[in-house]
């Protein structure tokens, strides 16, 4: 990793795009995102709860600007819009509705920002339909994802094998409860967005215990996520607890919706481009999640610290038990195989670096776990902090490396298929041969018509 926490080394340009929330000027579309993240952080979502209705609101934000707008492929609906419709009205109104379905504690926020953007709407025709029009999507969006099975997820029923190598509950941060309810065990089945099927991108199965890349994996997490006398650099350090978000936060989802605002900010990007770019973001986060939860409970794999605790009684001669070892942050209360961050972040850089570029820049995140985010944290590259994102876990103490590995690769799987199949521009076909000599045969006739 790079020395990136030293002030010293961010130019000025680092420190524009240095960004939590977006600030002011941001467009229609980032307004109604920023409000979309306090929704998510105030309710306390899980990462794949909020990559869901992030999904659900920029589907219907984009739906409704597409279809006033046109160019790109429809998302879910394909109607047209009422001619002349405002895409500015639309896109509120459709943001308003989903959102107040949602989070209806929050509505007075929602209809604040509401009636501050349409009062730069000129009354009469075409703010009417807009509204009308971007409800309409809304409530289409909405109906479509009712009965998807995220209500059903936490319900679902989930029976530990308790097996050697198999997932079992870890102490919360206070090392004395046992979780023994695992974060949405149904998840995985969860009516995708853009995939085929939560299984279209599983990773292979999670290393055998008596495997080499097992046990460097092993070693690895040992010597670089250990809480006391660990390998860990300040900087990786700090690179655990930027990505964990294991406080009330917007979640590793929100990260990437601040980081792609921010891009989308600092481009001057229009309504158009920020509908699409946070739809095609989203849609890839939410099944991103649908995926990772696929792999976890179908892996059903033991954290690190549990790991560690029984390496004595593994299949494997060069795993030696540390009873006394503990990772540096708490476990997430789930399987280990393969990382959420990971696999979100994956599937975040593969559309970012889609519409940006593999460009570099800054962000404001937490880097000492207090909740607090502290210094702008600079990246190389788009890449650089998904491979950040993709070891944080090894760092935190909670992840193997193949977990991330493999999770960032299927989160660029999920990207690419959202990408190829998803929100592209709408080609005007090139008229054949035999329809170009038909028409100038037809306009030949029509010359010697008038000329007789």
């Amino acid at each position: 990793m790079n020395a990136r926490f030293s002030l010293v080394f961010i130019s000025a340009l680092a420190l524009a795009l240095a960004w939590k929330p977006v600030s002011a000027g941001a467009g229609e579309v980032l307004e109604w995102n920023m409000v979309a993240l306090q929704a998510i952080e105030n309710s306390q979502q899980s990462a794949p709860e909020a990559a869901r209705s992030l999904a659900m609101v920029h589907a219907a934000i984009y739906d409704a600007v597409n279809g006033i707008d046109g160019g790109f492929q429809s998302y879910y609906v394909s109607a047209a819009s009422p001619s002349g419709a405002s895409m500015q009205a639309a896109a509120a109104s459709a943001a308003r509705t989903v959102l107040n379905q949602l989070f209806p504690s929050m509505a007075s926020t929602f209809d604040n920002l509401y009636t501050q953007q349409m009062s730069g709407i000129s009354n009469g025709a075409a703010k009417d339909d807009g509204i009308n029009w971007g409800s309409d999507v809304a409530t289409q969006v909405l109906s479509w994802r009712t009965g998807d099975g995220a209500s059903n997820a936490a319900s679902t029923a989930y029976n530990p094998n308790g097996g050697q190598g198999d997932w079992a509950p870890t102490p919360d941060a206070s090392g004395l409860v046992f979780s023994a309810n695992p974060l949405l065990p149904g998840w995985g089945n969860v009516n995708p967005f853009a995939m085929v099927s939560g299984t279209q991108f599983r990773p292979a199965a999670a290393p055998d215990l008596a495997s080499t890349t097992y046990t460097n994996d092993y070693l690895q997490v040992h010597d670089y996520g250990a809480k006391f006398g660990s390998l860990r650099t300040a900087d990786q350090t700090a690179a655990a607890y930027f990505w964990a978000e294991q406080t009330s936060s917007v979640t590793q989802v929100g990260h990437w919706n601040q980081i792609s605002g921010h891009l989308l900010n600092i481009a001057g990007a229009d309504l158009r481009t920020e509908a699409r770019v946070l739809a095609a973001l989203n849609v890839s986060l939410a099944d991103a999640g649908i995926a990772a939860w696929d792999a976890i409970y179908e892996n059903d794999t033991w954290r690190p610290l549990t790991a560690i605790a029984y390496g004595d009684i593994d299949p494997n001669i060069d795993t030696i038990a540390d009873p006394t070892w503990e990772p540096l942050l708490v476990n997430p209360t789930l399987p280990e195989y393969v990382s959420d961050v990971a696999t979100f972040s994956g599937a975040a850089g593969g559309v970012l670096i889609h519409y940006f570029g593999d460009v570099a820049f800054s962000y404001a995140g937490d880097t000492d776990g207090d909740g607090i985010y502290d210094a702008p944290v600079a990246f190389s590259s788009i890449s650089d902090a998904v491979l950040e994102a993709m070891l944080s876990g090894v760092y935190a103490g909670t992840n193997f490396a193949t977990s991330g590995t493999l999770g960032a690769e299927t989160g660029d799987n999920v990207a690419g298929w959202t990408l190829a199949n998803y929100f592209a521009p709408v080609t005007v076909p090139e008229p054949s041969s035999a329809l170009l000599a038909l028409l100038a045969l037809s306009l030949l006739r029509r010359r010697r018509v008038a000329q007789a």
